[in-house]
């Protein structure tokens, strides 16, 4: 049993809670959900520890009792809507929900949720790549999930805006292959928690992360940019990859190993002239940091952590970017035939660094982890 988190919980009454999840050999989640005046006064530390107890007794019980040093508290198994017993017993199999009510005012609900691998009998370890993909409506998130799927890899399609996720999904689909569209803002815990937990629900395991989604955000001079403005290309740019791989890394670690990968820029890792882009800069190099910094935490877990830098690519994403005030921050330096050496100036696409990131989340990357990789055209040698 591997934690996976833990989320508070409203209570009606105004009194909070809290879930613990964990992932079951099988694939399948284990909610442990506590709730009353008790819990209310519960940091994460002990709901995770109160949790773990939980699923401690539950394991050494027989199947009515379960025994620690201040009561004994009925185990109540139920099937909600059951029409028979045949129909009562195949979702008790299932296992659909345990309740421990204490004596104390902490309720405790344990709740399994079968996964669709853990319910057609399937191993955990199955071979069968399940690889997520943030930022993946447009761009090179788009071409990164059409280029994993012709490999045979399922997609979990994540992004802010559902009709371009799905539109993804729907081409993979639509070509043989399995895709999810998750919608989520991947700097909202929550949001990317149920995403991620949808996902692992959905197809049983997860091998690969791609951590795509990001802004350029404002660029203007340090002295005229907002703090909000800051906090905004930090909040989806660096929380966001924070978030994608806090909540994805246990379900990798429990796979036995996996792949990751961060869609960085040359920004702030190669070169450092673009006007004004102080803040894109920051985050683009932190992420460079965090993945050298996690190539040595998780390569005892058998994970494989890279970065892709790409230099100028025909992508969307200027349209979250707004420049001020250019005239201050740009450095004045001319380029005969545009500033991409390679292609006589003309920017990538999107599915030059797709090609990239398929290969080093596949088998063939196997000795690459804590490299940043630079798909620029020599841009940044240039810049």
């Amino acid at each position: 049993m591997h934690l996976v988190g833990t989320q508070v919980i409203p209570e009606q009454g105004g009194k909070a809670g809290f879930t613990v999840e964990f992932v079951g050999e099988g694939g399948e989640i284990v909610s442990v959900s506590m709730r009353g005046d008790a819990a209310a006064n519960l940091n994460r530390l002990n709901a995770i520890e109160k949790a773990q107890a939980v699923m401690r007794e539950l394991a050494s019980a027989d199947c009515s009792t379960i025994e620690d040093s201040q009561e004994t508290s009925k185990i109540h198994r139920s099937a909600r809507g059951a029409k028979d017993t045949d129909e009562m017993e195949r979702q008790l199999d299932e296992g659909l929900e345990d309740t421990f009510p204490a004596s104390d005012p902490v309720s405790v609900t344990v709740s399994t949720i079968p996964t669709d691998r853990a319910k057609n009998g399937q191993p955990w370890n199955q071979p069968s790549p399940v690889a997520l993909i943030t930022g993946a409506g447009s761009g090179i998130g788009r071409a990164t999930a059409l280029a994993l799927a012709a490999d045979g890899v399922t997609v979990g399609a994540l992004g802010r805006t559902r009709t371009e996720v799905e539109e993804v999904a729907d081409e993979i689909v639509g070509a043989g292959g399995q895709a999810i569209a998750l919608e989520a803002d991947v700097s909202d815990e929550l949001q990317m928690r149920n995403a991620v937990r949808d996902l692992v629900l959905k197809f049983g395991h997860l091998d690969i992360v791609v951590a795509n989604a990001g802004i350029n955000g404002v660029w203007a001079p340090i002295d005229d940019l907002k703090p909000f403005e800051w906090d905004e290309t930090i909040a989806v740019n660096l929380r966001g990859t924070f978030l994608t791989l806090h909540l994805t890394v246990p379900y990798l670690k429990q796979r036995g190993g996996g792949a990751i990968v961060v869609v960085s820029s040359i920004n702030g890792t190669r070169t450092f002239t673009t006007p004004g882009a102080t803040a894109y800069t920051a985050t683009k190099a932190a992420q460079v940091a965090i993945v050298q910094q996690l190539a040595l935490e998780l390569g005892k877990h058998h994970i494989r952590v890279n970065a892709v830098c790409p230099g100028a690519i025909e992508t969307n994403i200027s349209d979250n970017t707004k420049l001020r005030h250019e005239e201050e921050t740009a450095i004045p330096v001319e380029w005969p035939k545009g500033q991409v050496p390679i292609t006589d100036g003309q920017p990538g696409r999107s599915e030059d660094v797709a090609e990239l990131i398929r290969f080093l989340v596949s088998e063939r990357a196997r000795h690459v982890t804590g490299s940043p990789v630079w798909i620029d055209g020599g841009q940044g040698l240039l810049r």
